[in-house]
């Protein structure tokens, strides 16, 4: 359902109360991604605070605040991520400690995960919606580790749903041997043997058989002239005609297939 300007008003209002924000800043305050995002970390946690005060008052063998599921907000067209440098300010420190991306994991988050675990592991992680490339909303999880800002989509919202993808586009996360967002393909390519092209809505991913697990957006000059031949570089493989200037634009863990 689409929100009506009173709703919205009213919907900021008992946000911001929840938050115990000062009754004077439910007027001037518009709805700008990081307000968005703060609303969106606050008022999952406390909802899931009333939940849990009102389960536990029959029930005192239950979860947990903190390994209780995240939850979304409803209005999936107004809560969706916006610029890297105001998610990363806005979204709490899961860890001090700075992570490294592996084949299966970027320090304790991986794909398969469920909900409930991620939230055990990360409490105050952002529940917004990501459209992608071909506007699709899914559940996305916005975590920092360290100084690094980090992505976990998932399957759905429920607390067995599990994640389908870890996903980043922060420069600051690395591999154990440099590589990441800003690295060039063929660097890539010399260290991690022949490259795999996949086409995605006008963009190319390119998989190694070295790093089974590990997907790389590419970040090409002209993408966008290039769209209607994506799908043909894809398939026929033609990553050797890539311009020299390619690099990463985002790091994506997926859980390989069985056998692969």
């Amino acid at each position: 359902m689409k929100l009506t300007a009173p709703r919205v008003a009213r919907s900021r209002q008992l946000c911001l109360g929840a938050l115990g924000a000062p009754p004077w800043l439910y007027d001037r305050m518009k709805f700008t991604t990081p307000i968005l995002l703060w609303c969106a970390i606050g008022c999952g946690r406390h909802e899931t605070q009333k939940a849990d005060s009102s389960v536990g008052a029959t029930n005192t063998n239950t979860k947990s605040i903190s390994t209780l599921p995240i939850r979304w907000p409803n209005d999936k067209d107004r809560y969706q991520p916006g610029r890297l440098d105001s998610l990363r300010a806005m979204t709490p420190k899961c860890s001090q400690a700075p992570a490294v991306i592996t084949n299966d994991s970027i320090g304790s988050l991986r794909p398969s995960l469920t909900l409930t675990e991620v939230s055990a592991i990360c409490p105050t992680a952002a529940a917004l919606w990501d459209w992608g490339d071909e506007g699709i909303p899914e559940p996305a999880l916005f975590v920092r580790v360290g100084e690094s800002l980090i992505e976990l989509t998932l399957e759905d919202t429920l607390p067995n749903s599990r994640v389908t993808q870890v996903r980043t586009q922060d420069s600051t996360l690395r591999t154990s041997a440099g590589f990441g967002v800003g690295s060039r393909f063929v660097e890539l390519a010399k260290v991690l043997g022949a490259p795999h092209l996949e086409e995605g809505e006008c963009v190319l991913y390119v998989n190694f058989d070295l790093a089974v697990g590990l997907s790389f957006r590419l970040d090409m000059p002209n993408a966008e002239d290039l769209c209607e031949k994506i799908p043909g570089i894809a398939r026929r493989n033609e990553w050797s005609k890539l311009p020299l200037g390619t690099r990463i634009s985002e790091v994506v863990l997926y859980r390989p297939a069985a056998g692969a």
